[in-house]
C-alpha cells in the first residue's frame, strides 16, 4: 500500500502556466518583499479550502509560513488522526529578521522561538544541511524526530545522448562556461560578467551560459552586459526543465558558482549547495566560493577550485587556467562525476529518507 500525494502550491507567476493544477492557488506576486505578509490571509484561506477538499491524513509543510496553517488544520480535523511534517529548508528566522534591520536581534529571537514552538507540534522534521549543523541542533531540542537531507540530484535526471547533442548544436565549437541559478548580484552575476570581459580578451571562442531566472532587474542586468561590450559572449537561457539544463551542462567545459560574501551563504553547508552536485553530475570542473562551508562538497570530491569569488580577476584567471589545462580540468570533472555516482545522488539519500518515513509516517 502506497501514498497518494498531492502538492498544494501557491502559483505566483504573472503569466498563466501551460498546465494548471486544481491544487494551485493562483495569486500573482513578487519575491523577497515584506509586503507578501499582507497576502498571507488569502493564501491560508485558499490552501485551507483545498486541504478540506482533499482531506489528507498527512501534511508536509514546506515553508515557515505554511506551518501555522498545517497546525490549525490538524487541530480542526483531529490532532490524533492527522500528522504534520515540516521541511526546514531555509534559515527562516535569520532570513525574516533581515527585513527588520532596526529590530534584527529581537526579531531573530522571536522568529526562532515561534519556529521552535511550531516544530514541537509536528510528528517529524526534514532539515537542510547547515553550517556547524546549527539548524539541526536548534530544532532537535524541540523535536527529536529529525533527519537532515542533502539536496542532491537523481540518476533519472541524466540527459540522453540525443538531448546533449541537441543542446550542443546551439553552441557547437564554443568553449562553454556554465552558471546555474538565479541571476543576482548576491550570486555573483556582476562578477561573472566582469570575469567574462577579461576572459574574452584572450579567448574569443567562448560562451557564458546563464541558466535560471532573473532575480534582480532584468533591464539593469542586460545593461551591464552591453556596457561591458560582451553581448556576443553572454547567453541567457532562462529557466529550463532539469534534464534540459543538464544537457547544456554536459556540453560545457567549466561550471562556476560565484556566491558573494553575503551573511546568508555563510550559514549554508555542503549538503545545501544543489548546483555543486548538478555540476558534479555533469562531470564539470567547478569554480566555487571559499566562504563558509557552502563549497565543502567540492573539496570533499576534489572536483574543483574554491577561490575568492568576489574578485573578477581571480575568477577569470581560474577559468583561463582550466581552459588551457584540459587534463587537469578533465581530472576534476571525472572526480565530480565519480562522487555523484557513488555518494552525492538521491538514490543513496533516499535510503535514509525511506527509513525515516517508515518509522514516523
Amino acid at each position: 500500500m502506497g501514498y497518494d500525494a498531492v502538492a498544494i502550491c501557491w502559483n505566483r507567476n504573472k503569466k498563466d502556466p501551460a498546465k494548471k493544477s486544481f491544487y494551485d492557488v493562483r495569486f500573482p506576486a513578487g519575491y523577497n518583499s515584506p509586503s507578501l505578509l499582507l497576502q498571507l490571509p488569502y493564501i491560508w484561506k485558499e490552501q485551507l479550502r483545498l486541504l478540506a477538499t482533499y482531506n489528507p491524513s498527512i501534511v508536509l509543510a514546506g515553508h515557515y509560513f505554511l506551518l501555522p496553517l498545517a497546525i490549525y488544520w490538524r487541530y480542526i480535523y483531529g490532532w490524533r488522526k492527522r500528522k504534520i511534517f515540516y521541511d526546514a529548508i531555509e534559515h527562516y528566522p535569520e532570513h525574516l529578521s533581515s527585513y527588520l534591520k532596526h529590530f534584527k536581534k529581537l526579531s531573530l529571537f522571536l522568529f526562532a522561538l515561534i519556529e521552535n514552538l511550531m516544530v514541537s507540534c509536528c510528528n517529524g522534521l526534514f532539515c537542510v544541511d547547515s553550517r556547524d549543523d546549527r539548524i539541526e541542533k536548534r530544532l532537535k531540542k524541540w523535536n527529536r524526530h529529525l533527519i537532515t537531507i542533502w539536496n542532491v540530484p537523481s540518476f533519472l535526471d541524466d540527459p540522453t545522448g540525443y538531448e546533449v547533442e541537441k543542446a550542443n548544436k546551439l553552441f557547437q565549437g564554443k568553449s562553454c562556461i556554465a552558471f546555474v541559478g538565479g541571476a543576482s548580484i548576491e550570486k555573483g552575476i556582476r562578477t561573472a560578467f566582469l570575469a567574462a570581459s577579461i576572459v574574452a580578451r584572450v579567448k574569443k571562442n567562448i560562451a557564458f551560459l546563464f541558466i535560471g531566472p532573473f532575480m534582480n532587474n532584468e533591464v539593469i542586468i542586460k545593461k551591464m552586459v552591453r556596457e561591458l561590450n560582451i553581448c556576443n559572449y553572454i547567453h541567457f537561457l532562462g529557466n529550463l526543465p532539469y534534464r534540459q539544463m543538464m544537457a547544456y551542462l554536459k556540453q560545457s567545459r567549466i561550471a562556476i558558482a560565484l556566491h558573494q560574501n553575503h551573511p546568508y551563504y555563510k550559514q549554508l553547508s555542503a549538503g545545501n549547495g544543489r548546483k555543486f552536485f548538478s555540476y558534479m553530475q555533469a562531470g564539470l570542473p567547478i569554480i566555487g566560493p571559499n566562504i563558509g562551508e557552502i563549497g565543502r562538497a567540492v573539496e570533499m570530491a576534489d572536483c574543483g577550485t574554491l577561490i575568492d569569488t568576489s574578485d573578477e580577476v581571480t575568477v577569470a584567471n581560474t577559468i583561463i587556467h582550466l581552459l588551457d589545462n584540459s587534463f587537469e580540468a578533465s581530472r576534476l570533472g571525472n572526480n565530480g562525476r565519480w562522487a555523484f555516482e557513488n555518494h552525492f545522488n538521491w538514490e543513496s539519500e533516499a535510503l535514509l529518507f525511506k527509513k525515516f518515513v517508515k518509522i514516523y509516517f
